[in-house]
This record gives C-alpha cells, structure tokens and sequence, in this order.
C-alpha cells in the first residue's frame, strides 16, 4: 500500500531504500491484489555509486549503477496480471516499452530487469510472446530459465497452484558475470518465494571519467627551430658528471649480483635525466591537446556500430520517434550496441594501442607511421610520469 512505503527505510540502519506502489487508493473500493510494488534497497556505503532514476510507473523502480565496465541500469518490475481482457496485454506491451525507453535514455551499457513478470515461460499465455518479444529485440538473455530447471516462484496460499513468474532479465555481457541464482523455497513471506542473484567481478567506479587520463596534452619540440651545437655542449657537460659505477666495468655477462642491477638503473635514469634536461632548455617546445573524439580502436571496433546506430536512430526520428514497434527497437539495440564499444575502448585504451602498432609494424607501407606512433605514445607516458 502507498502509505506502507516508509516502512523500506526502517528494515536496516545501513541501508537505504525507495519504493512505489501499484495500488490504486483513488477508489473506494479496491480491485485486484490487496498489494503489489516495488522497491530498491542498497547499501549506504555504496550510494556515491548509485543514482535514483524516476521511472513515472507505478510498476518499476529503478537505478543506475556504476560499474568499472559502463553504468548498468537496474530495474525492479510488478508487471501487469493477466485478467483476460484486452487492456491487461496493452497495459503489458506498454510497461515493456517504458523498460526500453529507460534504457534507451539512459547512459547506461548493460540493462537487468528482473522481478513478477506474471509470465511463465513454460505454459501457454497471452503474456508469454509478448514477454519473448521483448527480450529478443532488446537483445536480453532470461538468465534464470538458462540456468534452472523445474523449480516455481509462486505459490497459491492453499498449494493447489504454483508456477513460474519471477525472471532476472539481463544484458549479455551481464549475464556472462552471474555465477548463482536460486529460488529460496526456505522463506515464507507472501505467495511469492525469493529469488536471488549473485554477480562476480562487477566492480563499482565513480561515474566521473577524467579525459585527461585518455587524452592528455602532450609536449612537442621543434627540433628545426633548436640551436643544435647549444644542445651538444650541454648535453656534453651534463653527460660529464654522470659516474659510471666502477663496479659495473668489471662485471661478467653472467653476473648474478642483485646490487648491479640497482646500480644499472641508477646510470641509466642519470643519462636520461641530462637528455630531459638539455633538451628542455635548449629545444623549443610547445604543447598540444590530443583530441578527446580521437579514440583508439574507433575504426576497428566502434565506427561501424556508430555508422549503424545513426542510421537507426535517423530511421526512427522520420518515423515520428515511436515508443514501440520495429524501429524503435531496432534504434534501441543499436544504440546499446555502440555505447558498450565505446566504453570497451576506453577501458582498453593502452592493448588497442599496441594492437595498433604491431599491426603497424608488420606493414611495410607504414614503417614510419610506426615510429611517429612510438613517438607520440613515449611522450604521453613521460608527460603523465611528470604530472604524477
């Protein structure tokens, strides 16, 4: 009932909570079941990770986790029942729409829908197709059918009806993380039993992404400007105060000393620490931002789905931006497609630059291309050492 909703906040002191109610208290009289809602309790330790989304329906709660592979959006249902009439599927498709169109607009790169779905796949029902439906074009996996067999989630109070009603509906690189999901038959709380999933390595990053660690600006110098004999003769004083260690001249090829390799390191970041240094003061410099929009393994992985995804999306604007049918899904699964590859891609930036250039390196034609890559890569790293 509407007015029981502050009672989620009071189930434990560590966690907080929101919920809705699909009661209808308009009425005098009240038709269907005494209840029915919703509702979403997560840790307070975790809320910096977590944002509230409003749903607008009475029959789903919702909100946006941010994991360290994209955000996932987590929906809570209580689907319609089915009373045989006309309007119970309409009102069906309907909240399947709304669950698209949350999606759809939202950042997130993975979707789990999960709770009443009043559809039980293994019996005939007017609800089932419509259910089916909606997970193929939404290209979702039902991860509780794949893995259980035979078991019910509801069960009438006098035991003459059980049936399977309750789904966990997910995305599927989400569903590839679920390493259990049970149905608790231990647990006597309503017609419904519990049903719980557990989820590896989905591991929780604060929702702002700092470009800069993509994309820093880098130092170039211009070496057709540099006074070359200047740079010469300081490179040469600065050389000539590096001591070379005397115990390194009389070292064997097949040395096994632990202090020798302490003392190599040591030489050779002097060495490098007078090039920095005299290249700095006598080479010209100027700075220059790397494009954000430049992403590495855009034309491999991303540039077609993007291709794709604005296609469907100009298809579906000329159609008159419909929340259902053909188009729109289509527009949907493409979209999720294209934010997923992104999001790969930024979370793969330094293996997609090596695949790069190894491949690079194997062309002839682009030796150069290679080094001038090398180039560009050595100096982010030294220009992300320094700010550190």
């Amino acid at each position: 009932m509407p007015f029981d909703l502050q009672c989620l906040t009071t189930i434990h002191p560590d966690f907080l909570a929101f919920g809705t109610s699909a009661v209808d208290v308009s009425k005098e009289v009240l038709r269907g079941r005494p209840y029915g809602g919703t509702g979403i309790l997560y840790r307070r330790s975790l809320s910096q990770f977590i944002k509230v989304i409003d749903t607008g329906d009475t029959r789903m709660t919702a909100i946006i986790v941010q994991a360290l592979d994209g955000p996932i959006l987590i929906v809570n249902v209580y689907m319609p029942v089915d009373y045989g009439t006309a309007e119970c599927v309409e009102a069906y498709n309907d909240a399947c729409s709304n669950i698209v169109s949350l999606y759809q607009e939202s950042e997130a790169v993975c979707l789990m829908v999960l709770g009443d779905f009043n559809c039980d796949c293994g019996k005939p029902g007017r609800f089932r197709d419509v259910f089916s439906q909606f997970i193929l074009d939404s290209d979702l996996v039902c991860s509780d059918t794949k893995r259980l067999h035979g078991v019910f989630t509801y069960c009438k109070d006098d035991g003459s009806c059980t049936s399977w009603i309750d789904h966990v509906v997910c995305s599927k690189p989400l569903d590839a993380k679920i390493s259990d999901i049970t149905v608790h038959y231990e647990y006597i709380s309503s017609d419904h039993k519990p049903l719980t999933i557990t989820l590896c390595d989905v591991c929780c990053e604060a929702c702002h992404v700092d470009t800069t660690e993509f994309y820093p600006c880098v130092t170039r110098y211009d070496w057709n400007n540099a006074n070359v004999n200047l740079y010469q003769q300081r490179l040469c004083n600065a050389l000539s105060t590096v001591c070379i260690p005397p115990c390194l001249l009389d070292c064997k090829s097949n040395c096994c000393v632990d202090t020798h390799t302490s003392y190599i390191d040591r030489y050779y970041n002097d060495v490098i620490s007078c090039i920095c240094l005299a290249t700095k003061s006598c080479i010209p410099s100027f700075s220059v931002k790397c494009n954000a929009y430049n992403m590495p393994g855009w034309s491999d992985h991303v540039n077609d789905k993007h291709e794709e995804a604005r296609a469907a999306f100009l298809e579906w604007a000329a159609r008159g931006k419909p929340r259902t049918g053909p188009a729109h899904s289509h527009m949907c699964r493409t979209r999720a497609a294209f934010k997923y590859a992104v999001r790969a891609c930024r979370t793969a930036v330094e293996q997609l630059k090596a695949d790069a250039r190894a491949k690079q390196l194997t062309d002839r034609k682009t030796t150069t291309n290679f080094w001038k890559g090398i180039s560009q890569d050595t100096c982010k790293k030294q220009l992300a050492t320094s700010t550190e």
